[in-house]
C-alpha cells in the first residue's frame, strides 16, 4: 500500500476580510485606513482614490507594508482635497479583490473675535465666524 502526502494548502485568489467603513476626520488630522486580504500565495496590494493611483496623490511610504496579509494607507495631515471613495486592491496570480472605503473631511471650526465699542465703552459684541464643510455662518452674541 503506497501512501501519498497532499498539500492540504490550496492555493486561493485574495478575498478582502475587512468590511466596507466610512471614516470621518477633521482637517488636519492623521487617518489610517486598514485592508486585510486572505489567500496563498499572499497578496499584493494597491490603493486608489476614485480609480487613481494614490502614489501619484501620496507618497509611497504612506502605504506599508505592499506584500504582507494587510495593508495600511496613511493620510497624513488631511485636507479637504483628500475626501473621496478609497479602493483598497488585493492580487496574486490567481485573481483579485477590492474593497471601497468613504472618507469625509470636516473642515475645522475658526473663531474670530472682535470687540467694538459701542455708545457705551462696556458694551461689546463677539462675533463667532465658523466656517464649516467651506459654508459660513456669523452669529452675534452679546456679553
Amino acid at each position: 500500500m503506497e501512501v501519498q502526502m497532499h498539500d492540504t494548502k490550496v492555493n486561493t485568489a485574495p478575498r478582502i476580510t475587512t468590511p466596507y467603513k466610512e471614516y470621518s476626520a477633521v482637517v488636519g488630522d492623521d487617518l489610517q485606513i486598514s485592508c486585510i486580504a486572505q489567500s496563498k500565495p499572499v497578496p499584493s496590494y494597491s490603493w486608489l482614490k476614485e480609480d487613481i493611483d494614490v502614489s501619484t496623490i501620496i507618497s509611497l511610504s504612506s502605504q506599508r507594508p505592499l506584500h504582507s496579509f494587510r495593508s495600511l494607507l496613511y493620510l497624513p495631515n488631511i485636507k479637504l482635497r483628500d475626501e473621496g471613495i478609497y479602493i483598497c486592491v488585493a492580487n496574486n496570480s490567481l485573481g483579485e479583490d477590492r474593497r471601497r472605503f468613504k472618507v469625509t473631511v470636516v473642515g475645522e471650526c475658526v473663531e474670530q473675535r472682535y470687540a467694538k465699542s459701542l455708545a457705551s465703552k462696556s458694551s461689546f459684541k463677539k462675533q463667532k465666524e465658523m466656517n464649516f464643510f467651506g459654508f459660513q455662518s456669523m452669529k452675534e452674541i452679546k456679553i
